[in-house]
C-alpha cells in the first residue's frame, strides 16, 4: 500500500543481484520508464558507468536506516541525469532479501544552491557598491565594497533607509 500510494519515488530491489522487484508510479515518472521496462532492469542501470563503483562501494557499507544519503547522480531513460538522495531499508520481499528504497529528487535544490553560491561570490568579490533593500528602501544587506569606498562604519548602513545616504535634494529622485 505504501509503495503504490506514495507520491515519492520508491522501488524495491533484490539485495543479492540488485534486480528491481517492485516500483511505484512516481519512480516510473521520475526515470521515464514503463513498469515492464523498469522491472527488467537492475540498480546499476540507473548509474552511468563511471558511477557504478561508487554504487558498489556504498552498497557494501551500512548506512543509518531511514537517513537520506547523497546526492547521487542517476540516469533517466532518455540519458539525462537526475540528482537524488536515497533512503533504504532492508526487508523481505516474497522470501528474498531486498531493499526498500525511497528517492528524493534534489536536482532543483542543488541548482538553487549553486546559483546562490555564484551570486554570493559575485556579491562578496566585486568592487561595485551593492545594497539590498526591502520594498520600502531599508538596507538589509550590503557588500564589503560599500564599507571600503564610503568609509562609514557598518552601523551607518544596517537597518537605515537607502535614501539617507543622499543629499536632501536628491532623496526625492531616489525615493521615486
Amino acid at each position: 500500500f505504501l509503495l503504490k500510494s506514495s507520491p515519492d519515488p520508491i522501488f524495491i530491489y533484490d539485495a543479492e543481484n540488485l534486480r528491481f522487484l517492485e516500483v511505484n508510479n512516481a519512480a516510473l515518472q521520475l526515470y521515464g520508464y514503463r513498469r515492464e521496462e523498469f522491472l527488467q532492469m537492475d540498480l546499476t542501470d540507473l548509474y552511468s558507468p563511471e558511477d557504478i563503483q561508487t554504487l558498489l562501494d556504498t552498497s557494501a557499507t551500512k548506512g543509518k536506516e531511514g537517513e537520506y544519503t547523497g546526492p547521487w547522480r542517476h540516469k533517466k531513460k532518455d540519458g539525462s541525469s537526475v540528482f537524488v538522495e536515497i533512503s533504504k531499508f532492508p526487508m523481505n520481499h516474497k522470501e528474498k532479501e531486498a531493499n526498500f528504497m525511497m528517492i528524493r529528487d534534489v536536482g532543483s535544490i542543488l541548482e538553487i544552491k549553486s546559483k546562490s553560491q555564484l551570486f554570493k561570490a559575485a556579491f562578496d568579490n566585486t568592487n561595485d557598491l551593492i545594497f539590498v533593500t526591502d520594498n520600502i528602501g531599508i538596507i538589509q544587506y550590503f557588500n564589503q565594497s560599500v564599507l571600503n569606498v564610503l568609509e562609514y562604519p557598518k552601523s551607518e548602513f544596517e537597518g537605515n533607509s537607502f535614501a539617507t545616504l543622499f543629499k536632501d535634494d536628491e532623496r526625492g529622485t531616489i525615493n521615486t
